[in-house]
């Protein structure tokens, strides 16, 4: 599956409590939710493609993210 900018990430959503293992296994999935930054980051389609880094509103941000659009080109396929 390819996808390409913008995509509408999920928000992060408020839970009384962490699920259980019975939920975990029905391919539900959780993060904690800390304060700071939230990003989509693409990787290139082809050898001439370049790193998106996009902000949850659709903003491409990634000349603001050298360090991390250069990890995502030398580690990332």
């Amino acid at each position: 599956m390819t996808l390409r900018p913008p995509v509408e990430p999920m928000l992060a959503q408020a839970a009384e409590a962490v699920p259980g293992p019975a939920v975990l296994r029905a391919w539900v999935a959780y993060e904690q939710k800390l304060d700071g930054h939230r990003a989509l980051l693409f990787t290139p389609v082809g050898p001439s493609g370049t790193v998106v880094v996009q902000t949850r509103r659709g903003a491409l941000v990634q000349d603001r993210w050298p360090d991390l659009v250069a990890a995502a080109e030398a580690q990332l396929p």
